[in-house]
């Protein structure tokens, strides 16, 4: 018994009288471009185009330790950004050595002119006493 409209039969797929069909078309070319053959079925073809794709954008959004293709503008932002954190962060240590060097030589002051308070007041006791 003939099905209206096909012409062909064969073990993988049914070709209806206009052949196969244009997403099946676009399944196989892009297959073709990633090298892999046509299983012959659009479901396994069309399976096989959305696991390869699927792998694709894992890939891509996935952060991975693999070094990645940048221009020389990108470059030689990166190389300014570390450079101006690496010069932020020097300017902020020479603050802080500057504020606790400061902070010690006013310490130093203070401890001095207690030391010489505490010698002024022992000797006061040992003129009086």
């Amino acid at each position: 018994m003939a099905i209206n409209g096909v012409t062909s039969f064969s073990s993988y797929h049914v070709c209806s009288g206009s052949g196969i069909d244009a997403e099946w078309e676009r399944i196989q070319r892009r297959l073709k471009e990633y090298g892999i053959k046509s299983s012959g079925s659009k479901a396994t073809d069309m399976s096989k185009l959305r696991d390869i794709e699927m792998r694709e954008v894992k890939t891509l959004t996935t952060p991975s330790s693999k070094f990645l293709t940048i221009t020389k503008s990108e470059q030689e932002k990166i190389i300014e950004q570390k450079n101006s954190h690496k010069v932020n962060k020097q300017l902020k240590k020479e603050e802080k050595d500057e504020y606790n060097s400061e902070k010690y030589q006013n310490t130093q002051k203070a401890m001095n002119t207690l030391g010489e308070q505490i010698y002024l007041v022992i000797k006061m006791k040992k003129k009086n006493g």
